[in-house]
């Protein structure tokens, strides 16, 4: 976590090509402080960041397999979001401008 907040503006970069629009750690900080939630909101089309050639994208693999428990990995279907239509607008131009 110390590395991505140090290299915050290199780690937002890489984003792109994975076609991320959204990821946020969270830690319940009461209850089990030891674990970390991961939320992403991405969209098809994007590349798997295991074939991003840039460090930081392989010290957060390198992370991910350290940290992530067995099983763990588990991609939930998206029943309801709530959004501001200003972050909306934006990624439905940017998905507009996308080849």
């Amino acid at each position: 976590m110390r590395f991505q907040r140090a290299n915050h503006d290199t780690v937002v970069a890489t984003l792109d090509r994975e076609r991320m629009y959204f990821e946020a750690m969270f830690r319940d900080q009461e209850r089990d402080p030891g674990v970390l939630y991961w939320l992403a909101v991405d969209a098809e089309g994007g590349a798997p960041v295991e074939s991003s050639p840039a460090d930081v994208d392989k010290k957060h693999l390198e992370f991910m397999t350290r940290v992530l428990r067995k099983g763990s990995r588990t991609r939930l279907a998206t029943e309801m979001y709530l959004v501001p239509p200003l972050i909306e607008l934006a990624i439905a131009d940017k998905q507009a401008a996308e080849p």
